[in-house]
């Protein structure tokens, strides 16, 4: 009797447990699931009834909003679709879609008028089992969908196709491996014309980069893009959500993390926005598992003002040195906010000899990226991170006199190179029709087992730089000539510019009339600081005087100095900001040093 009062009692509270779920759903009326939405800080997307706590992701609703899709990944079964449909007696309890099941399937979407669903899937292909995943789709059948079919080339032409996402006009964009990928995973775009898709497009440098971009949503309009990619420079987590804004010159802006608090320290990936445009959907595990979270999709209008806020403040210099004020005999900051922000630059600026390119290295976390800006239809582009720039640390921009190369120090690897030193070394990129061509590693004599870097030339092609030849501790500045298309070999300067400590990073005047460097000694820990020495009568150099105390910067922080090509003006590094001054103080200096001052 007892035991018969105890499995009643469970089998009471199983249907209470049983009515109570069911009811919880059959309660949801309205848009969304009849969920509160949210602001513009994100929350999670019907707690309980969709994100639980199990794995959920990929979410998406049809065209008219009246079926959600999302998958869960489960341990053992992969990935699976499940939907709830919006009903006249409430939305329905979530369930395993007829066309999922078999293998994994993720990622889906819908085509514009809601007739079909694309979606990722790895399973058998004409009887053939697949490791890899390709893009799918079934067509609507009434209220069923219909039998899943492979879509086959030119999209899935690659080893690796998914995440599709359609625009409006049916343009489909995804990511993929193909044999142009720069990364195990790039965003490629494909034309929908008379119910053919066009070969894949690859989005190139503006979107693609080693680091690896894929989860791609394209706005209904293609006005914007937002992507997942992990391990670049601001990433917050393990992987974050990017946005970029469609130029009006088709091109894209530089991908932009979408900051807190979309992304988090975990991982944020899965981009979707509604049907209606008002609400930003997206998976993130900040919550431990999966979960799925919705935000007002005005975080996405406050990205784009900002963008424009950026694009408009550099585009509104004009004129050579991105036409700020000059300077005096005293530095001032170059380009505040624009050039010289509150991240860390590194180098100072390299300009092209026709003043109208400016690079620079800005530093983030570990990464040292070179950065670019040119002077274009009368205008200043935004400073973006140049097309070669990698995963090593590139600095020391410098260019040829004629401005056809512009030589770098980088610890990238040449091709096939099974060298594993991380010192730097002398490259240098070629100028092409449409930019710059794939770095070069120079050779012997100006590369070797050492450390060479800061390349800078005199007008008549002789380049300066620095090495560590003879110690880790203690760099030298050597020269040399550019004759028939090579370098000589390497000529080390004198001993009264190169000490018993640290001398680096030369810059020498267009004329080869002096030359400023910088001096550490890194054994006893003492202050960096520039250097300045004149050439003599008899083709050597004066001993150097302490820059520093004439200039007073406010910063002695890794002091580095760059000419100017036409020599009016020099650009100085201090505590991770760029100034620039008059480099008339060269010869107010001389004059006092001839006098014996």
């Amino acid at each position: 009797m007892k035991r018969i009062f105890i499995l009643g009692v469970i089998l009471l509270i199983f249907t209470a447990w049983v009515f109570t779920e069911e009811k919880s759903f059959v309660e949801l009326h309205g848009s969304y699931l009849g969920q509160e939405p949210p602001g513009m800080i994100p929350e999670i997307f019907a707690p309980g009834i969709i994100s639980t706590e199990k794995n959920e992701l990929n979410s998406v609703f049809s065209p008219e909003g009246k079926e959600f899709y999302f998958t869960i990944n489960t341990p053992g079964e992969g990935y699976r679709v499940y939907f709830s449909r919006e009903t006249e007696a409430g939305w329905t309890k979530p369930e395993l879609v007829t066309f999922s099941g078999e293998r994994s399937d993720v990622d889906m979407c819908f085509s514009h008028d809601g007739k079909r669903m694309y979606f990722s899937s790895n399973r058998d292909i004409d009887g053939i089992k697949q490791e890899d995943f390709k893009i799918w789709y079934v067509n609507r059948e009434g209220e069923k969908w219909g039998e899943a079919k492979y879509l086959r080339a030119p999209i899935n032409s690659g080893k690796r196709a998914l995440y599709p996402s359609i625009s409006r006009a049916g343009t489909m964009f995804f990511q993929a491996i193909r044999d142009d990928s720069f990364n195990s995973r790039d965003i490629y775009y494909s034309t929908l014309k008379n119910e053919v898709y066009s070969e894949p497009v690859h989005l190139g440098r503006e979107i693609n980069t080693e680091y690896g971009e894929g989860d791609v949503l394209i706005a209904p309009d293609e006005s914007y893009l937002i992507i997942n990619s992990n391990g670049r420079r601001d990433d917050i987590g393990s992987g974050d959500l990017y946005i970029s804004f469609k130029k009006s010159d088709g091109t894209w802006t530089e991908l932009k993390n979408m900051g807190e608090p979309i992304n988090s320290k975990q991982t944020e990936y899965c981009p979707m926005i509604s049907p209606d445009g008002k609400y930003f959907f997206f998976t993130s595990r900040r919550s431990g598992n999966g979960d799925i979270y919705w935000v007002d999709a005005r975080v996405i209008e406050n990205l784009k003002h900002d963008e424009i806020k950026e694009e408009k403040r550099s585009a509104d210099l004009t004129g050579l040195y991105m036409g700020q004020k000059r300077p005096g005999l005293m530095p001032e900051l170059f380009a505040p906010g624009i050039i010289s922000t509150e991240y860390r630059e590194h180098c100072p600026v390299a300009v092209s000899p026709d003043g109208k390119e400016l690079y620079f290295t800005r530093q983030y976390d570990n990464r040292h990226d070179i950065f670019w800006t040119r002077l274009k239809d009368g205008k200043w582009t935004k400073p973006v991170p140049v097309p070669f720039t990698s995963d090593y640390r590139d600095d020391g921009a410098a260019f040829s006199p004629d401005g056809k190369k512009l030589y770098f120090n980088s610890t990238r690897h040449a091709e096939g190179d099974k060298d594993t030193k991380e010192d730097s070394d002398i490259w240098y990129v070629e100028r092409t029709a449409e930019g710059w061509g794939e770095p070069v590693r120079l050779g012997l004599p100006i590369n070797t087992e050492a450390n060479e870097g800061f390349p800078n030339f005199t007008e008549d092609g002789r380049m300066y730089f620095h090495a560590d030849r003879e110690s880790a501790e203690n760099a030298d500045i050597y020269y040399s000539d550019y004759k028939n298309g090579s370098f000589s070999e390497p000529v080390k300067l004198l001993d009264n510019i190169n000490s018993k400590v640290y001398d680096a990073a030369p810059a020498v005047s267009p004329d080869g009339s002096y030359i400023l460097f910088f001096r550490i000694d890194l054994l006893n820990d003492r202050k960096p600081g520039i250097r300045l020495s004149f050439k003599d009568e008899h083709d050597g150099w004066t001993d150097p005087v302490d820059f520093n105390k004439i200039l007073r910067l406010p910063s002695d922080d890794l002091l580095i100095a760059k000419n100017t090509p036409d020599g009016k003006y020099i650009f100085i590094l201090a505590g991770g900001d760029i100034y620039w001054v008059d480099a008339g103080i060269i010869q107010k200096i001389k004059k006092g040093l001839l006098k014996g001052e």
